[in-house]
């Protein structure tokens, strides 16, 4: 093209598809490197190729199910404490309870129930049928006389004697 400042007007065919030819070959030069960045940029978002997001995402989905599992462990773990400490309370209640009923140790394991109360009704029954219980006299200690409290002598043979054949029928 020529001098564009001065207008020079079209008079025949050739002139005009010479201008035609260089005006789209002008254009052509300007967007030639157009396909080539329509790929890049359809490969690209935000800058980023669409590879590096997709492994940008793979791992993030890694990332959330690994901590998904280390999750349900947890939650799985803290379960197994929380039932582990609801026994562990159980036992130093029924121990309590049993304490204050005067039940020995060894039967508090017997003791029935989840619920304070409950525990305390099945103390009261076992503390009943061991003769124990809060504000029960135990029984007291029976001495048998070894002698005659009357000095005659003869009474403390005879609890001997019997006091032998009990030991001989028990195999002492």
């Amino acid at each position: 093209m020529e001098n564009e400042s001065t207008f020079q007007p079209i008079t025949t065919q050739e002139e005009f598809n010479s201008r035609l030819r260089e005006a789209l070959q002008a254009v052509r030069e300007q967007y030639a490197d157009y396909d080539s960045l329509k790929a890049a940029a359809e490969n690209r978002i935000d800058g980023e190729s669409v590879e590096d997001l997709n492994e940008h995402i793979e791992n993030t989905e890694k990332a959330i199910e690994s901590l998904r599992a280390e999750y349900e462990a947890a939650k799985k773990t803290m379960e197994e404490n929380e039932r582990k400490l609801k026994v562990y309370e159980n036992r130093a209640q029924r121990a309590k309870i049993a304490k204050e009923y005067g039940i020995p140790y060894d039967l508090t394991e017997r003791l029935q129930g989840e619920t304070e109360e409950e525990i305390r009704e099945d103390a009261r029954r076992m503390a009943d049928l061991i003769g124990s219980g809060p504000g029960r006299k135990q029984p007291e200690t029976v001495v048998l006389p070894l002698a005659d409290l009357d000095g005659g002598g003869s009474a403390g043979g005879e609890w001997k004697e019997l006091l032998r054949r009990l030991n001989a029928s028990n195999g002492f």
